[in-house]
């Protein structure tokens, strides 16, 4: 059968007009297709609304978009046009937006995956750090403890080795701890030594 162009000048009979002979264009564009003109680039979007073969273009930089009469409110357009049905112009638009979608899905879950990253590497820096900082805060803690330690021991040595055999009990004598010492033994040494005093 003839083309949608070769039949034009009959089909514009149907409305009441007259129009010249189409020639047959140069190139037809497609959803991959872009026209440049000057700086600006539009994008060819394939919108089957109005008819089967309908397109917008897009131009992103002046977030501008050509529609023409293809959108309809409510509507997918006319369908009466030659060689097409509301099938065919549905199934294709369906399709179409499939496909949009699943693009769209594709670009959102790199979106998530990158972000995702981000935070888990966001996380090991702050973790790595916090860790960094813990082991210095412990050093110099543990640091400080042993000046102190030293200052004891040097101003009342035997109240230093006191408060290390205390040390020592309360490590060793935990909740549950069963020992079997003699009672003279050195571990008691502190004990052993507590005056008794008499009743009165």
């Amino acid at each position: 059968g003839k083309s949608f162009l070769e039949n034009a000048p009959q089909h514009a009979l149907t409305f009441g007009f007259n129009i010249e002979p189409i020639s047959a264009p140069l190139k037809f564009i497609d959803e991959e297709s872009e026209i440049k003109f000057g700086s600006s680039l539009l994008k060819i979007i394939y919108t089957p609304g109005h008819a089967d073969g309908s397109v917008c273009f897009v131009s992103e930089e002046s977030k501008l978009v050509i529609v023409g009469d293809v959108l309809f409110r409510e509507s997918i357009g006319r369908t009466d046009l030659p060689q097409d049905t509301a099938q065919s112009v549905y199934n294709r638009m369906r399709s179409d937006r499939i496909a949009s979608a699943a693009q769209i899905r594709a670009v959102g879950e790199q979106q998530k995956l990158r972000i995702e990253s981000e935070a888990d590497r966001e996380r090991t820096v702050i973790l790595a750090e916090a860790q960094r900082l813990s082991e210095i805060l412990r050093g110099e803690g543990e640091g400080e403890r042993n000046l102190i330690l030293v200052t004891a021991q040097n101003q009342d040595p035997e109240f230093f080795a006191f408060y290390r055999s205390m040390e020592a009990y309360g490590a060793a004598l935990t909740d549950g701890t069963t020992w079997v010492l003699s009672p003279d033994s050195e571990f008691f040494r502190y004990f052993n030594e507590v005056p008794v005093q008499s009743a009165q």
